[in-house]
């Protein structure tokens, strides 16, 4: 809050994401109602209430932080805005969107900035109000990230002006400075509020600095009467340990050394594992590690983002996610001997989720608001190649697919309730039936033991139902054991699992828990002066 005594968090409870606040002179979080699922929470002028966007890809709210009913504003997936005291808030309307405006009230949308895509923009994020409630700065984004930079926007004639180059996620405040991330670590320049220029030479003023990549989003806020508040990065995104664990939760050690590794992927044979590795201050890339050698492969390495890797049912192929700055679908051989190739070039951004037994047809979520899921056959594998196409849509986002062994059925995850659930449907007439194979909500489905089988994450839990391959018919949940692993975050799944269902391939932060902390710096704009000059 602007007075600097009231924090907001968005963190997870029981594996799922909500707000939170703590007072400063309080010893602990207490929960906000009616944030379920909420992100990107910002904070109105007067500390009393809370706009926030939905993981679950809802639409952007505002509730009192002391709790009490929501507020619609807009159909909005995607927020990070700043509420201004004439009671208008500017905001990007979704992931890849220029910035908007509305009423701190609700009401129409205002469209205010559009992307450039001709100039790689992929979209106009972390908006923030200048004094004179007639200029927002905010960040225009590209990939790499070191392209992407600060600009103002008149929002009395629409022009901008560009401030930083090889920057994002800019603060003013009222020292005369603007802050803004590059890397992991916070800088300071001169700022003349008056003619929008900067005056003087960037200082470094913060080091170790959690930092959301694919966000452009560094993990800070500063207050009006200058307490500094941040995660260090050594504590957001530290290094993490991939271990075996049995179904009763018997936990091997860690299967190679520590690192910052997300969304392994066991190859069909078991022999070798896809993970997505990203070295400290730098974008992620595709690796391959051998489990039976102890030896790994680089894949990629253009300079962007690689993750989120899918392997064909033959193991001699990877299709994966390169940001540029959409989201674009490629593939390479998984022993690395020629670079990515695209696959499917769009507007909207695309992840790679389930290929058909026989290699023929890739399923994929394509982001289109909802979020969609689409397939397309895969080059070389059939005669005749047909164009991607949408497959399974509504109200609600399709996200985490997987096509059974035999390739009868469709497991897939929905929020249409109002919280994640795996359901299941006959593939590929999926309007058949629908059935819902997780009571207490569910995410990131895999089959296993033939198809006999469905294994998801609900929370801190791994959840095992049997299913009838012939009926679809499903049996109630087991637990078959929970623990403190890397949680499933949206698309990001954090485990994999042997055909066999006996082993699960898990992430996990060593140590007791791997808790974050803030780090709190009260009358800091005195050492802000110190360092960088008034």
């Amino acid at each position: 809050t602007n007075d600097g005594m009231q924090l907001v968090v968005s963190a997870a409870r029981d594996g799922e994401v909500r707000l939170f606040r703590r007072s400063l002179d309080q010893l602990s979080f207490e929960e906000i109602p009616n944030t379920q699922f909420g992100v990107q929470p910002f904070i109105s002028p007067d500390g009393e209430w809370v706009a926030f966007s939905s993981e679950a890809m809802g639409p952007m709210r505002k509730v009192p932080v002391a709790g009490g009913p929501e507020i619609v504003l807009d159909e909005a997936d995607w927020a990070g805005g700043s509420w201004h005291e004439n009671g208008t808030i500017v905001y990007p309307r979704s992931y890849r969107s220029g910035l908007w405006r509305v009423s701190a009230d609700g009401g129409e949308p205002e469209m205010l900035t559009a992307p450039d895509t001709d100039r790689g923009e992929l979209a106009h994020w972390w908006p923030q109000h200048l004094p004179d409630g007639e200029h927002v700065m905010f960040t225009a984004f590209r990939t790499p990230i070191d392209s992407a930079r600060i600009e103002v926007l008149s929002l009395e004639d629409g022009s901008r002006r560009v401030l930083i180059d090889g920057a994002v996620s800019a603060k003013y405040v009222q020292t005369g400075h603007v802050i803004y991330a590059r890397g992991e670590v916070l800088f300071a320049v001169p700022f003349d509020v008056g003619r929008l220029e900067v005056t003087g030479r960037a200082v470094p003023i913060v080091e170790d600095v959690a930092m959301l990549h694919q966000e452009g989003h560094a993990v800070y806020d500063i207050s009006a009467n200058g307490t500094l508040v941040y995660m260090r990065a050594s504590d957001y995104d530290v290094d993490r340990a991939v271990v075996w664990v049995s179904r009763n939760g018997e936990e091997s050690s860690p299967i190679m050394p520590l690192g910052r590794y997300d969304e392994p992927a066991l190859s069909p044979d078991g022999e070798r594992l896809a993970v997505t590795i990203r070295e400290p201050g730098e974008t992620s890339d595709l690796w391959v590690l051998d489990l039976t050698r102890g030896t790994r492969t680089r894949l990629t390495s253009w300079g962007g983002s690689d993750f989120g890797a899918v392997w064909t049912p033959t193991g001699d192929r990877l299709i994966y996610v390169s940001e540029r700055p959409v989201y674009e679908m490629y593939w390479l051989p998984a022993d690395g001997r020629t670079l990515g190739e695209p696959l499917f070039v769009s507007e909207f951004d695309k992840r790679p989720t389930s290929v058909s037994p026989d290699g023929s047809t890739l399923l994929f979520s394509h982001d289109p608001i909802p979020e969609e899921l689409w397939r397309m056959s895969l080059p070389g594998i059939v005669t005749e190649v047909a164009e991607p196409e949408p497959f399974l849509t509504g109200e609600h986002p399709i996200i985490s697919p997987a096509i059974s062994p035999d390739g009868r059925w469709l497991a897939y995850v929905s929020a249409e309730t109002g919280r994640r659930d795996v359901y299941l449907s006959p593939y590929p007439d999926v309007s058949a039936m629908k059935t819902i194979v997780s009571p207490g909500g569910g995410e990131f489905p895999r089959w296993t033991r033939g198809g006999r089988e469905l294994v998801y994450r609900e929370g801190a839990k791994m959840q095992a139902v049997a299913v009838d391959p012939e009926t679809g018919r499903v049996e109630t949940p087991v637990t078959l054991f929970e623990g403190p692993y890397l949680p499933a975050v949206r698309e990001v799944h954090n485990y994999d699992v042997t055909p066999d269902g006996e082993r699960f391939l898990m992430v996990k932060r060593p140590g007791a828990g791997g808790r974050r902390e803030f780090v709190v710096v009260l009358n800091w704009f005195e050492e802000l002066r110190a360092k960088v000059g008034n």
